[in-house]
């Protein structure tokens, strides 16, 4: 509960309840990614997965095209050697040497890529072109195909919700077959929205019990209805 407070008193949510939409990332990353790793933080917005990768002991390159990073100089402040922000202007091709990270994670970014004059398998060729050998591609928020919020912001006419792009598991098997990574997890997740929520009370999306019951409806719901979840998530290797 700890980061997501960190994350909403930082102002890169709303409110907790919102920030605890990460909380797969943060499971799954901790899980499968050891303390002291160098990574990439691809399309890294306005620094809240970084700031996450930091405070988790990784040594961390914030990238993006755009300059939106909110909070640098509390970054470069806390983490002044671990911390390393790049910028650079062009989307399809990463300023990094080969075999540079261990890890590399796309959060809420590789659904982008053909709205910057990209395409996935470039991108992904990319990012395999970066890390080191048996490294690791992490991707998640990635929307998924046939989601219930995606047909109800479809429905209500909420562009600001709405994904150009949406994917099926088999769209992210064959991406990852056509690209040389080899597969080692893929999950859904997300039942309920959470984006949503910003226009409850105060004391109600940012109440610990509210978080906690609101988590624990996402959790059954994606366990026993998987069909509603709104987002895939998968950790590739490269060979």
């Amino acid at each position: 509960m700890t980061i997501y407070q960190d994350l909403t008193q930082l102002g890169l949510f709303d409110n907790i309840t919102t920030a605890a939409g990460y909380r797969r990332v943060f499971e799954k990353t901790l899980a499968n990614l050891p303390q002291q790793s160098t990574v990439l933080d691809w399309g890294s917005g306005d620094g809240r997965f970084t700031y996450f990768l930091l405070k988790n002991g990784m040594n961390v390159t914030a990238y993006s095209i755009e300059d939106n990073l909110k909070i640098e100089s509390q970054l470069r402040t806390q983490w002044p050697t671990k911390f390393h922000y790049r910028l650079h202007t062009d989307p399809c091709t990463l300023p990094f040497a080969p075999e540079t990270f261990d890890a590399v994670f796309s959060v809420g970014v590789l659904e982008h890529v053909r709205d910057t004059g990209g395409n996935e398998l470039a991108s992904l060729g990319e990012l395999k072109r970066v890390l080191k050998p048996k490294g690791k591609l992490f991707c998640f928020h990635l929307p998924r195909k046939y989601s219930w919020i995606e047909y109800l912001v479809t429905a209500l006419k909420l562009p600001r919700y709405r994904h150009n792009y949406l994917y099926a598991k088999q769209d992210v098997i064959h991406l990852l077959n056509e690209s040389g990574f080899r597969l080692l997890e893929i999950g859904q997740y997300s039942a309920v929205p959470r984006t949503m929520l910003s226009g409850l009370p105060d004391f109600i999306k940012n109440s610990r019990l509210f978080c906690s019951a609101y988590n624990l409806i996402d959790t059954v719901l994606t366990a026993l209805l998987p069909f509603l979840t709104q987002n895939i998530f998968f950790i590739a290797s490269k060979e």
